[in-house]
């Protein structure tokens, strides 16, 4: 990947701070036609995806860790029985739908794991 200047890296943080590219530009202090110019260079928009990719990898990792808690806080109000009916119906439901949508993905996975090795197999066979 090609290097980017250092205000192109502000630019990029500005970019994904920002409601706007007008507000962006100007926090970096430049003009909004430098900014799309920018946008339109390749290395530019390769360096915007993979800090976009680092930024939504983080937030995907800190929701996994908070997991545990969630479904901590799922079976709890579910087995509070002075929690309301609709709670504990609500909790219920969400774990049962979790759970299916598990349960599917998991048959879908070794569906695809069957097939592929079917393929694999013919492939070889030629």
């Amino acid at each position: 990947m090609r290097e980017i200047a250092p205000k192109q890296q502000r630019a990029i943080l500005a970019l994904l701070e920002s409601p706007t590219i007008q507000k962006a530009a100007s926090q970096v202090g430049i003009s909004e036609a430098t900014l799309y110019r920018w946008l339109s260079n390749d290395a530019f928009k390769e360096e915007l995806k993979a800090t976009k990719q680092k930024i939504v990898g983080h937030a995907i990792a800190r929701i996994q860790n908070a997991t545990g808690l969630a479904v901590d806080a799922l079976v709890e109000i579910l087995g509070d029985k002075n929690s309301p009916p609709s709670t504990r119906v609500a909790a219920s439901r969400v774990i049962l739908e979790i759970t299916n949508k598990a349960v599917e993905i998991e048959e879908l996975q070794s569906r695809l794991d069957r097939i592929e090795g079917i393929l694999r197999h013919k492939g070889n066979d030629k």
